[in-house]
């Protein structure tokens, strides 16, 4: 059969192997090139900046893509870097969005993203690689998706129900990029170099995230550009009147989810046995995190977070794994934190918060009276379409939104067996952190406690927000799919062989199945 490499130009062989400088041979060759490339690009990012049209991101995203690739030369990385970091800051578009939709917390369009793109492209390289046949490609881990297979095909057959069949298809679409970025890292992550790449992907979309709470919320100046957009909310619920960051995720609860669901894994990470950039990457991450977690001021999201902390710091104690310097700096933090942070905290999680917390036990009343309405569900993304019907005179005084419960959104949309679907992914994977906890190494095993403590935080916290926005279910579901990887790494290292599952790939694309730090 023959190989792929007898196909693709030259340039892409060249490309694959390191760079564009190989098809050049000269030095004024190559300097004219460089100089061509940089205005063209140059050209293309103001044209871009300045364009009011949806598609310029992903237009100057693949005009940078070949460059990228170029000079990286791990195409499979790259793709896979560019997924994870695009999680939380897009950019993104909506097509043909609802407004009406969106404004009560719902999935308003079908979402693009880079990250879709990227997503497309790994699933091409795996895809082409499985069907030539010439070299290896990994089997999908198809018995270990069955809760997540389920659960999407609940969410299809729940269309047969819903009102508004187009908002469920809104909701569909997305959901099916999270089920495949699942099914890939699931399937294709069979190395530890391949972890730490996704690691430190996830460690640099936090700090990155942070970074942008942080400045736009001392600032206060919000930007919108190339798909990215930022928000702040100022309250004068409390005293001297806060602003609550939110960054590119559209609102601080939203935010919250997110950074505290993450900041556990970032602390374990500096006391993992790592490659030291990505320890410190970690302690980066976790204190910028940190900072920005404080700044959303969500009390559930502060809730989840101290949950995860607690269970990775016990379990961590208990098995001798903070080094004395270690406590100290944590105190240190602590004490830093609270001396700046305190009065605010204290502020919002005890001080008056003019009926915010009751306004959400309204919206849990009107999904019980859809649930026993509708036993078998409203549809997906459908609790929006119905909830004007439900607001009667007792509610119509009352804060109206998505129920702020993510487990009655389930049951009001999918219905009871969807929600036990969702509850069994939950449970899989807490199952699955609590074996990884005792069987892999001491490199990765205290991140697989700190993903264990952070599922039981995200799973209180899910009682108490909404959960519609797109980096708190792609977060959960990409680590849900990692711990299937490291479920067979853990189980390798017990018995002492490579988790290795191939079949053969294309030549032609880069050789990234190697184990260890450095390849």
């Amino acid at each position: 059969m023959a190989s792929w490499n007898l196909v693709q130009p030259k340039w892409i062989d060249e490309a694959s192997r390191g760079g564009f400088g190989h098809l050049v041979t000269s030095w004024p060759a190559q300097l004219i090139l460089a100089a061509a490339v940089g205005l063209g690009l140059g050209g293309a990012a103001i044209v871009v900046t300045g364009s009011n049209s949806r598609f310029a991101p992903l237009l100057l995203a693949g005009l940078l893509a070949p460059f990228i690739v170029a000079v990286v030369g791990r195409v499979r990385y790259v793709l896979l870097i560019l997924l994870i970091i695009t999680i939380p800051t897009g950019p993104d578009i909506y097509l043909g969005y609802r407004e009406a939709i969106g404004m009560l917390g719902g999935i308003g369009g079908w979402n693009i993203s880079l990250g879709t793109v990227a997503l497309g492209g790994l699933y091409a390289l795996w895809i082409g690689a499985a069907l030539t046949g010439v070299a290896y490609a990994p089997r999908p881990a198809l018995r270990e998706a069955r809760p997540v297979f389920l659960y999407l095909l609940l969410n299809i057959v729940s269309i047969l129900f819903a009102r508004d069949v187009f908002a469920s298809l809104f909701e569909t679409f997305w959901l099916i990029q999270i089920v495949l970025m699942f099914l890939y890292v699931a399937s294709t992550v069979e190395t530890r170099r391949d972890v730490y790449v996704i690691l430190a992907a996830m460690m640099a979309a936090l700090a990155i995230e942070s970074i942008i709470m942080i400045g736009v919320a001392a600032t206060g100046v919000t930007f919108e550009v190339a798909g990215i957009s930022t928000r702040v909310t100022t309250t004068s619920v409390y005293a001297g009147g806060f602003t609550r960051a939110a960054g590119t995720l559209g609102s601080p609860n939203a935010a919250g989810a997110y950074l505290a669901f993450l900041l556990a894994p970032a602390l374990s990470l500096t006391i993992c046995h790592l490659p030291k950039r990505l320890r410190w990457l970690g302690g980066v991450a976790f204190a910028l995190g940190t900072v920005a977690l404080i700044l959303t001021l969500s009390r559930g999201s502060l809730l989840s977070f101290g949950i995860a902390v607690m269970v990775l710091t016990a379990i961590g104690l208990h098995r001798r794994w903070f080094a004395a310097s270690t406590i100290v700096a944590m105190a240190a933090v602590g004490i830093v934190v609270a001396v700046i942070f305190g009065p605010t905290l204290v502020a919002r999680l005890f001080g008056e918060d003019h009926g915010a917390a009751e306004a959400r036990i309204p919206l849990m009343q009107i999904a019980f009276l859809v649930i026993g309405d509708h036993p078998l569900g409203v549809g997906l993304n459908n609790f929006t379409a119905v909830l004007p019907a439900y607001v009667g005179p007792q509610f119509s005084t009352q804060f109206i939104y998505s129920v702020h419960n993510y487990y009655l959104t389930i049951w009001a949309e999918i219905g009871p067996v969807g929600l036990v679907a969702f509850l069994w992914i939950l449970a899989a994977a807490v199952r699955r952190a609590w074996a990884c906890a005792h069987t892999l190494g001491p490199d990765l095993a205290p991140f697989a406690v700190a993903v264990f403590g952070s599922l039981l935080g995200e799973s209180v916290h899910m009682f108490v927000d909404v959960y519609k926005s797109w980096a708190q279910l792609d977060s959960l579901f990409l680590v849900a799919g990692l711990l299937i990887a490291l479920t067979r790494l853990g189980r390798a290292d017990v018995a002492g062989r490579p988790a290795n599952r191939w079949v053969r790939l294309p030549a032609f694309i880069p050789d990234y199945r190697t184990t260890g730090v450095g390849g």
